[in-house]
């Protein structure tokens, strides 16, 4: 198992999925919108991204432990 500190929630690559990442997600689900008739589609790919900007979000809002208050 490899750790990359730089993005903590990859630290463990999934048994089924390895290094797949949201990323990896959105450019797949991208890739099989086709006829989206009730867009159920486009809302993943929505959904997908906001899971990425919440983990960009959270990842950057985080205090360093110094400056952590207690």
């Amino acid at each position: 198992m490899t750790c990359d500190s730089r993005r903590p929630w990859r630290r463990f690559p999934g048994r089924y999925t390895g290094d797949f990442s949201l990323k990896d997600t959105e450019a797949l689900a991208r890739g099989a919108r086709g006829d989206d008739r009730f867009g159920l589609r486009a809302e993943f790919v929505q959904l997908v991204e906001l899971a990425q900007s919440l983990r960009t979000s959270t990842a950057s809002n985080q205090m360093p432990n110094a400056n952590r208050i207690e």
